[in-house]
């Protein structure tokens, strides 16, 4: 899912500072900020992300992909720079809910439930979200070696992660990423079986 993307089609928000960002010449934190100036301009409200939420839609076969792994007892994991709210009304469509952990993007909103700024729960030298600070944190909950762990992405910010763990990419367009992966996936079709072939 591209959830801010689809935020700023619903609100009508231009594009801001994101190719400068995509090629390094500002960091996280300064593209973040630059992002909030342009959210709070354009009055984004919690129900926007709610909105953003029901319109999502799930690329074929992920839904059930995600519950024949919860249903093969692997313990699953959203970790992702995406906005909590939406994200939290996605998973609302599981039944059983399959997610065990979520890390996300904490948006913050003012008595009037207007967007001011973003908390992460952890953050990298870039400033950006700091994937592999939360697959360490699930590795020693579950009491498990972290290079065990599939972290499954398809962008930059997961390149830490598939240095660590088990990395496959979905679906992606950014060649970097799909080198840096041990395994490149198309369709979720693909992913059961890659997992399978994964277990002792």
């Amino acid at each position: 899912m591209n959830s801010w993307g689809l935020i700023r089609e619903i609100k009508g928000i231009p594009e801001g500072r994101l190719d400068e960002y995509a090629k390094r010449l500002i960091n996280g934190k300064e593209f973040r900020d630059t992002e909030h100036l342009l959210f709070r301009e354009y009055n984004l409200g919690y129900d926007d992300f709610i909105q953003a939420g029901n319109q999502e839609e799930f690329h074929p076969n992920v839904y059930e992909s995600i519950i024949a792994l919860y249903q093969r007892g692997h313990i699953l994991c959203i970790n992702s720079a995406g906005p909590r709210p939406t994200i939290l009304t996605v998973l609302r469509r599981f039944e059983p809910q399959p997610f065990k952990y979520v890390y996300s993007m904490i948006p913050l909103f003012d008595i009037n439930n207007i967007f001011y700024d973003t908390y992460l729960p952890f953050e990298d030298d870039n400033r950006d979200v700091d994937k592999v600070r939360v697959m360490q944190e699930i590795a020693q909950k579950e009491e498990v070696p972290l290079e065990s762990l599939v972290h499954l992405g398809d962008g930059a910010s997961d390149l830490p992660c598939f240095e660590r763990c088990i990395g496959i990419s979905f679906n992606s367009h950014n060649p970097k990423v799909i080198q840096s992966a041990q395994y490149n996936i198309t369709d979720f079709n693909e992913l059961i079986p890659l997992i399978d072939s994964l277990d002792p």
